[in-house]
């Protein structure tokens, strides 16, 4: 009877959690239609580079009752067949501020459907933190007040050189292609000083 009692307990608080995950990724899919609404969406926007992985787990939500659905999980030796991973950023510059981003860290979480190979990942992000490339990120602010999430596909921004030059541009990554966000071809200095002044 108990068994039963907590596969009903699981069935339901999953049924929650993965009405939110759907929503959370439906609400992620679709692009800005300008660089202010991006900016207006997001409550911090940095430049910075990711350099430690913190944590890989199952993720089971921000509802109030996350706690339990861990616990009942457990009890019944079941997977959810979601997972967070904590990504810790190194801010090299904050273009629109945020009260709760301290000591120029940010945790940046990504929500994703495996569970993947923590300490090879961070190893290798150990190892490679000096290659590991800059990017513009604009995030969300999640509901534990803590951790932040992408803002839309536009939400983390990359540098790429120019050819013959010292200068960088800021570009747009997706589905192997790559251009100018909202086709504001210019440097990446102009750029993101385009982003702050907006930002204000």
């Amino acid at each position: 009877m108990k068994l039963k009692f907590l596969f009903f307990t699981w069935l339901v608080l999953t049924s929650t959690l993965m009405f939110q995950t759907v929503f959370a990724e439906v609400e992620f899919s679709p692009p800005p239609n300008s660089l202010q609404e991006l900016i207006d969406s997001s409550d911090l926007i940095i430049v910075g580079k990711i350099k430690d992985i913190l944590d890989n787990s199952e993720f089971h939500g921000y509802q109030d009752n996350a706690a339990e659905l861990k616990e009942t999980t457990k009890m019944l030796n079941i997977s959810l067949g979601i997972y967070k991973t904590d990504l810790l950023i190194q801010v090299n510059r904050v273009l629109k501020a945020d009260s709760t981003a301290k000591d120029n860290k940010v945790v940046l979480r990504l929500i994703t459907p495996q569970l993947m190979n923590f300490d090879s990942i961070r190893n290798n992000t150990k190892n490679n933190h000096d290659k590991v490339s800059k990017q513009v990120f604009f995030l969300r602010k999640n509901p534990d007040g803590v951790t932040y999430s992408i803002n839309t596909v536009m939400g983390a921004l990359h540098f790429k050189s120019v050819s013959g030059s010292t200068d960088e541009k800021v570009i747009f990554k997706f589905d192997g292609k790559e251009q100018p966000p909202f086709g504001m071809d210019m440097s990446a200095q102009l750029f993101l000083n385009e982003v702050e002044r907006t930002a204000k």
